[in-house]
C-alpha cells in the first residue's frame, strides 16, 4: 500500500480515534493538516494516522505528508515548521534548554521543510535541523531545508549572522540572507547566492519561498496556488449600408460572402504524463536474516519503469534492496543497527520518485 492509499485507508478510522484525544495544552506540539493528507506515527514502527484537524505530537513522533500535501507543527514558543509534500520528520521534545527553547527535528529521507523559529525577546532559541548529511542549529529565522539522494540543501530567507550554522563532518558554515549551502554525498559544501530555480523545488513541495520575520501561533504564511483562466469573447460585426438608386430607395443585394472550408487538422500525440510513484507497503521492519517484499507502481501514460538506490543507514552494511522483477524489491537485513531508521529511494519515470522507510 502507497503512503495515498495508506491515508485513505486509515482516514475514517481517525476521525473517530482524534475525536476521542484529550483537549491540547498550551505546552503541547501540535500537527496541524494545511492541504492534502497528513498524519503522524508515534515511531518508526507505528501505525499511520490520518488527521482532519490538529492533533497533539508526542516526543520523537514522526509527522509524515503525502502527494501534493502539506502540514504545520506548531511549538509551544509559536515557532512554525512547514512540512513539505512527500516528506516525514521526526520531532523531537520541545525543551528550555540554557541557550534558549527549541527541539530536535530530522528528516527521514528525501523531502522538505520550511522554519520560521521565532526568537525569544532579549534571547536566542535552540532548535537543530538534521539533514542526510549536515545538522543545522538554528537561533532565530526564517529558512528552507530538503534532502535528497544528492545531499541537503539549505536556503536562508531571512537570516542574520550567527542565526544559521550548519555543520558538515566536524567543520562549520554560517548562512546567510539570500545565500543558500548545498552539502553533498561527495563531502563538498557549496554556499552560493540563492537563484529563482533553487527556490522552484521547494515551490513545488508546496512551501513558501518568502522572506520575512517568523510570524505568530496563529499565523499560516504558506501562500495558496492561484490559477488565472482567460475568456475570449467573439465579437459579430454588423455593416450598415446607406440608400442608393431612385426615389424608391431600393438598397443592393449584398454579395453573398463564400463559405470557408476548413482545414483539415490533425490531433496532437498527447505529452507523457507521470504520476507519483507509490509503494506496498512504504515502511517496513526488519530484524537480522528477515527479507521483505516492496512493490512499486506509477500512475500516467508513459508506462512503468523502476530503479532504487542503496540503503541509507546510519550503520552502513544494514541490508540490500534488489529489483527482483519490474517494479518489486526484495529488502534483506544483513546486519542489526539497534533499530535504526534506514531509507531508499525509488526512482519511477519523469524524475518522480519516493521514499522507502525501514528499521533495521
Amino acid at each position: 500500500m502507497g503512503r495515498s492509499s495508506a491515508f485513505a485507508a486509515v482516514a475514517a478510522a481517525s476521525l473517530i480515534v482524534t475525536s476521542l484525544l484529550p483537549s491540547m495544552a498550551a505546552n503541547d506540539t501540535v500537527l496541524r493538516r494545511d492541504a492534502g493528507n497528513v498524519g503522524y506515527r508515534v515511531n518508526a514502527s507505528g501505525p499511520l494516522v490520518a488527521i482532519t484537524g490538529e492533533q497533539s505530537l508526542e516526543d520523537e513522533a514522526i509527522a509524515v505528508t503525502g502527494f501534493a500535501s502539506r502540514g504545520i507543527i506548531v511549538f509551544p514558543d509559536s515557532s512554525l515548521v512547514t512540512v513539505g509534500s512527500n516528506t516525514s520528520i521526526q520531532v523531537g521534545a520541545f525543551k528550555q534548554h540554557e541557550a534558549g527553547p527549541g527541539s530536535t527535528i530530522r528528516l527521514i529521507g528525501n523531502g522538505a521543510i520550511r522554519f520560521q523559529i521565532r526568537r525569544p525577546t532579549g534571547g536566542r532559541s535552540s532548535y537543530t535541523f538534521a539533514g542526510s548529511i549536515a545538522n543545522i542549529s538554528v537561533r532565530g529565522t526564517t529558512a528552507l531545508l530538503s534532502t535528497t539522494s544528492q545531499g541537503d540543501v539549505i536556503s536562508c530567507l531571512d537570516c542574520g549572522a550567527g542565526d544559521v550554522v550548519v555543520t558538515v563532518g566536524g567543520s562549520s558554515f554560517g548562512v546567510l540572507t539570500g545565500q543558500t549551502l548545498t552539502a553533498g554525498t561527495d563531502g563538498k559544501v557549496v554556499t552560493v547566492a540563492t537563484t529563482p530555480s533553487m527556490l522552484q523545488a521547494f515551490e513545488q513541495s508546496g512551501l513558501s519561498v518568502a522572506g520575512g520575520g517568523p510570524p505568530g501561533p496563529n499565523t499560516t504564511s504558506n501562500a495558496a496556488i492561484v490559477g488565472a483562466a482567460a475568456a475570449v469573447i467573439a465579437g459579430v460585426a454588423i455593416a450598415a449600408g446607406s440608400h442608393v438608386g431612385g426615389a424608391n430607395g431600393v438598397q443592393p443585394t449584398p454579395t453573398p460572402s463564400p463559405t470557408p472550408v476548413p482545414t483539415p487538422t490533425t490531433s496532437p500525440t498527447p505529452p507523457p504524463q507521470y504520476g507519483p510513484v507509490m509503494l506496498s507497503p512504504s515502511f517496513i521492519a526488519l530484524t537480522p536474516g528477515q527479507s521483505a517484499t516492496v512493490t512499486a507502481s506509477q500512475s500516467g501514460n508513459a508506462g512503468n519503469q523502476f530503479s532504487a538506490t542503496t540503503i541509507t543507514c546510519p550503520v552502513s552494511g544494514t541490508g540490500t534492496i534488489n529489483q527482483t522483477s519490474p517494479g518489486v524489491f526484495q529488502v534483506t537485513s544483513t546486519q542489526s543497527s539497534a533499530g535504526k531508521t534506514c531509507t531508499a529511494v525509488i526512482n519511477g519515470l519523469g524524475g518522480q520518485f519516493t521514499t522507502l522507510g525501514m528499521t533495521l
